[in-house]
């Protein structure tokens, strides 16, 4: 029985025969340059895929962490550029989201222009946050 398997298994394995390129004239054949721009759009196709995955992905963390829709883009961009350094993307979303929620203050609507109905300039909010003067 063991014999029939391995007999078995280097048939299989020996099925494609040798897949090193074609040594003939040097040409290169129209279905290399067809498979070759195939492969450079399904590429494309799987970073698309990948860049929209990462963004579903912050979209719901930030969903979960109950910070608001109208932060929810300013955050996902500010903690990914953060990111890069290191730290965890929810780990600075909290952090920045913390300094806007804290600075914020009761009572004013934290949105992307940052408008404060009390105080008339809601940028003083962002630039407390983040120690700016």
């Amino acid at each position: 029985m063991n014999e029939e398997n391995e007999k078995s298994v280097n048939e299989i394995t020996n099925m494609g025969g040798d897949i090193s390129p074609d040594e003939g004239n040097g040409d290169v054949d129209v279905a290399d340059v067809a498979d070759a721009a195939d492969i450079h759009a399904l590429e494309e196709q799987v970073a698309a895929l990948t860049a929209e995955n990462a963004k579903l992905r912050n979209q719901l963390f930030c969903e979960r962490e109950g910070i608001p829709r109208e932060l929810t883009e300013d955050i996902i961009c500010a903690a990914s550029a953060r990111a890069v350094g290191g730290v965890s993307f929810e780990e600075a979303a909290r952090d920045i989201f913390g300094r806007i929620s804290k600075f914020g203050g009761s009572g004013q609507k934290i949105s992307t222009g940052v408008r404060s109905r009390r105080e008339g300039n809601g940028d003083d909010v962002l630039r407390r946050a983040f120690g700016l003067k």
